[in-house]
């Protein structure tokens, strides 16, 4: 029977090198948003834009109409920063 250092080193191999990890725990279920931003977005296919005006707190429709309406500069700020979405949604609330 090993002693000393082997017997350490006997002990440590399994630990260590033959260790098999848990499966990692399942990731929760992504809750859809219940702002009307979201599915207003989300009915023009922009929905992975909504956390971009919910995080700035335009979460209702009269938060986009509130004056001064938004701009082109405005949407830009918000983090938005493909220029042709930019300027989609800038041209949905406009519409509103």
């Amino acid at each position: 029977m090993p002693k000393g250092a082997e017997a350490a080193a006997a002990g440590a191999k399994g630990d260590l090198i033959e260790h098999v990890r848990p499966p990692p725990e399942p990731l929760p279920e992504a809750v859809e948003p219940t702002e009307w931003v979201y599915t207003w977005l989300k009915g023009h296919g922009l929905h992975a834009l909504a956390p971009k005006l919910i995080d700035a707190n335009f979460v209702e429709k009269a938060d986009l109409l509130l004056e001064p309406r938004l701009s082109l500069v405005d949407v830009e700020k918000l983090g938005v920063e493909k220029a042709c979405d930019v300027r989609k949604i800038f041209n949905l609330a406009k519409a509103l």
